[in-house]
């Protein structure tokens, strides 16, 4: 209900502004006796104008509160099973999936983030390895281990995508490690 009167106070606002602009602008850059005319129609009208000077304060202010989340709002992803449904926060998720951390020796900190988009999931894992971690080997593990605890833990078959972000390497290169070079080419644009 709140997104609806959102939007609405949001169209009405840029609607009246918009207006507002197309009239005031042709007179303020034509000066002169279109300026004058302008602002004599408009002390004639003042009371008019005063109330929509305050539509447009009132409308600004719902926009702006309605646009507000409130803390305690949680978003839940829902779905249907024979016996009933079953509404799961997103919040709750991801408390689930911090625990692939503990898959592989390598991870230093993992923090999940869920987005339901649909009816399915976009999950993004941000982690951070120790140097001399297998980046690939981690990563494929981390999103085949992620679908399979939020389908059979969770019964959660749509999942459209699972992104695992290197964040930070953590600790030293060892002994013989030879450090990589990475050189960045300039985009060229075209073919």
């Amino acid at each position: 209900m709140m997104r609806w009167i959102h939007r609405a106070a949001g169209l009405i606002l840029f609607s009246g502004l918009l207006f507002s602009a197309l009239t005031f602008l042709p007179a303020a850059f034509q000066g002169g006796e279109a300026w004058s005319t302008f602002t004599a129609g408009l002390e004639a009208k003042r009371g008019d104008a005063i109330l929509y000077g305050m539509g447009v304060l009132v409308l600004t202010t719902l926009y702006l509160l309605t646009g507000l989340r409130s803390r305690q709002s949680t978003d839940f992803l829902a779905y249907e099973t024979e016996n009933g449904s079953v509404s799961i926060s997103l919040k709750a998720l991801q408390d689930v999936l911090v625990q692939l951390k503990n898959e592989d020796g390598h991870i230093v900190s993992l923090r999940p983030e869920v987005r339901a988009v649909h009816d399915e999931l976009d999950v993004a894992l941000d982690v951070r390895v120790k140097v001399g971690g297998n980046v690939p080997m981690i990563s494929e593990r981390l999103q085949e281990q992620c679908r399979t605890l939020i389908r059979d833990r969770i019964g959660i078959r749509d999942i459209r995508n699972v992104e695992v972000r290197i964040q930070e390497f953590i600790g030293k290169a060892q002994a013989g490690e030879e450090p990589i070079e990475v050189k960045a080419e300039p985009f060229r644009g075209g073919s």
